[in-house]
């Protein structure tokens, strides 16, 4: 499994803190000396202790190569605030309506603006009615009658702080990103002393301009008021998104020294947590979070955290303990759900991951990631029912989008693992109807189905279509023209598979790969050779995958067993068990491990031969494979001459194939001996 998958978890509630050179206005001057001098130390140690820390977990990320940080999700700022709400309540009429609002009963509240606004004279008042009446839209999502209602504001009091502030958010929330920018500018400039512009606007230019413009106006928010602490927890987000993680902290440190009971202390400390673990300083780490843990015992994100701290500290006892008081808070998060879900199968423990997911689907039943996840899971256990039918609930509850798309897609490979070609070839086509211009991964599937589904000729009109696609991409067309290579190969044209492999580049990334195919190729041209000096190369290349070797070392067995040759048997089973060594559960392998046996004319080669099959015929294997298990073993009893066990297997593969021809001959061999014999 990738283990990247199990990252820590940032605070659904996240805003930063203040460098070093903040100017702060403490009322008493020994405090004020006291958390300077405190701040000095900390920044001293930071430099000093963790300088290489900080620098080796930069080149990480803008290398792209660090795990952790190239996987943040978003960062979220804290809100004094939703809004800027006007200051200005002139009125008794005015005080009843924002009453009503604060209460929440927005119908009779939304009827007391307009009442204010159709009686009075004053611009002022009916400015600040348009502005509430536009908040109250805002929360409602009505996002265009939000703006007409600010414009109408703006209208009766040109430069109206709370309209102008709430009508950059709206054109934000409406996707006017330039205008939106334009406002929060105009803001400003128009109260250039106001934290509450300061924090509001910063927030807005966090997603509009970037963390670097956002720091900007959090500093100038903690200079205008250095006692408010969400300005100063905002500076440190800023400068965490930044990537600038050592002034990130300096900040961090300082507003657990300056709010020490603020409702943002466990986030601090979850934060503070996150980035000593970025670094692989996984003792701090656990310490804050430990910390973050105390304060918000309720928190499944911060015992999922602290689980993947153990995790890396090697302690799987406290991290699965800390995992499972994460399941048990999860309810409300179906995340943290899908995150544990990694977790536990990182311990191999597939049905706690699956349970998870399944208790989360209780509390969630629409959440599609959680779906996708579950179907992935019940496939890796070989459940494949189970994944079908997860598969088809998605697309039920997601009708003509993406995600339908990508579930048809799944759906289709899941089919054709189950050897149902024509379910298969019904639900791609059903991906491609919905798409109208279908991606080449989905024509790749559907073109496997019509292939091994017995439609050999409609499988190559459908790759052929997908590499006349213009979007299909480098990767995509290498793929293509490989499973091309590997029908025409089955076909019996060598020319053109071996056309389609030349118009592969071959570089260091997929040079494993294509000596593959190339191997496949001539080991079907009976250039045995040849086939083999390609699969040595794939079995010797330090980037081959060990599936990749696996398959090299089976094919040069498989060619050692085909020259017929009993002098080559020594190097098949040498080679055989070099696969098996790198995979033992492969039934393939197991398959021709018995036939290498059965070439043997020993009887102990044969009895180990029927030793290795005879338990396979208990397993779920797919019928191709079963076929196969059942037909060799029929040799291997013939071979016995134990004919009535013999003709016993034929039968059974007989039941699966009906028209197989090696089986419908040894049947008859069989049972003329046996009638021979009465």
């Amino acid at each position: 499994m990738d283990k990247n998958r199990i990252l820590l978890d940032l605070p659904e509630e996240s805003p930063p803190h203040k460098q070093e050179e903040s100017q702060q206005t403490i009322p008493k001057k020994y405090f004020y000396i006291l958390i300077g001098a405190f701040t000095a130390i900390v920044v001293f140690f930071l430099i000093g202790g963790f300088y290489w820390y900080w620098q080796k977990s930069k080149e990480q990320v803008n290398e792209g190569k660090d795990p952790f940080l190239k996987n943040l999700p978003e960062l979220s700022l804290a809100l004094k605030e939703k809004y800027y709400y006007p200051r200005e309540l002139i009125t008794p009429a005015l005080e009843s309506a924002v009453k009503l609002y604060k209460e929440g009963f927005l119908s009779k509240a939304e009827k007391e603006f307009q009442s204010i606004i159709n009686h009075s004279a004053d611009p002022l008042e009916k400015s600040v009615a348009y502005t509430y009446l536009g908040i109250i839209s805002l929360d409602l999502e009505k996002f265009p009658l939000a703006k007409h209602y600010f414009q109408l504001a703006l209208k009766f009091k040109e430069n109206y702080i709370p309209a102008v502030v709430n009508l950059a958010i709206t054109e934000y929330k409406l996707g006017n990103v330039d205008e939106a920018y334009r406002l929060a500018e105009t803001a400003k400039t128009l109260s250039p002393n106001d934290s509450l512009v300061a924090l509001l606007t910063g927030n807005l230019l966090m997603n509009v301009q970037g963390a670097s413009e956002a720091e900007k106006e959090f500093r100038r928010g903690v200079q205008l008021e250095p006692e408010e602490p969400i300005n100063r927890y905002n500076l440190a987000i800023s400068l965490l998104r930044q990537g600038k993680a050592q002034e990130a902290v300096v900040e961090f440190q300082h507003f657990l020294t300056l709010y020490p009971t603020h409702a943002l202390v466990p986030n601090v400390l979850a934060y503070l947590g996150q980035i000593y673990y970025s670094v692989d300083q996984y003792e701090r780490a656990l310490e804050y979070y430990k910390r973050a843990v105390g304060l918000a015992p309720d928190n499944a994100k911060f015992y999922y955290n602290l689980g993947v701290i153990y995790l890396r500290l090697k302690d799987e006892v406290s991290a699965k303990e800390a995992f499972k008081k994460a399941m048990n808070l999860g309810a409300t998060d179906p995340e943290v759900f899908e995150k544990l879900s990694y977790a536990f199968e990182e311990f191999q423990d597939l049905d706690l991951a699956i349970k998870t997911l399944e208790r989360s689907i209780q509390y969630h039943p629409d959440h599609i990631p959680t779906l996708f996840r579950l179907a992935e899971l019940y496939q890796k256990k070989n459940d494949y029912l189970k994944s079908a039918e997860v598969y088809r609930k998605i697309v039920n509850r997601t009708p003509g989008t993406e995600d339908t798309i990508r579930a048809l897609k799944e759906l289709g490979n899941l089919y054709i693992k189950m050897e149902r070609y024509e379910d298969a070839v019904f639900v791609l086509k059903k991906a491609v109807d919905i798409d109208p211009n279908p991606k080449a991964e989905v024509l790749y599937e559907l073109g496997r189905a019509y292939y091994h589904g017995g439609r050999k000729d409609k499988a190559i009109e459908v790759w052929k279509y997908a590499l006349d696609k213009s979007s299909v991409n480098p990767e995509e067309k290498e793929k293509l023209h490989i499973i091309l290579a590997k029908a025409y190969q089955n076909l019996g044209s060598y020319d053109l598979a071996l056309q389609e492999l030349k118009k592969i580049n071959i570089h260091s990334g997929n040079a494993s790969k294509i000596n593959y195919e190339y191997g496949l190729l001539y080991k079907n041209l009976k250039n045995y050779d040849q086939a083999i000096a390609h699969f040595l190369k794939v079995f010797e290349s330090i980037d081959s995958s060990i599936e990749q070797k696996k398959e090299s070392a089976m094919h040069i067995a498989e060619i050692y067993l085909l020259t017929k040759d009993t002098q080559q048997l020594d190097f098949a089973k040498t080679w055989i068990n070099k696969a098996i060594r790198l995979d033992n559960e492969d039934p393939k392998l197991k398959i021709i491990k018995a036939k290498i046996h059965l070439a043997s004319s020993t009887l102990t080669d044969i009895e180990q031969a029927i030793e290795i099959l005879l338990p396979m015929t208990y397993e779920e294997l797919p019928p191709s494979l079963m076929k196969e298990v059942y037909l060799t073993l029929g040799e291997a009893y013939y071979t016995n001459k134990e004919y009535q066990r013999a003709l016993q297997s034929f039968n059974k593969v007989l039941s699966i194939d009906p028209f197989d021809e090696q089986a419908l001959q040894y049947r008859q061999k069989t049972i003329a001996y046996l009638e021979g014999k009465r």
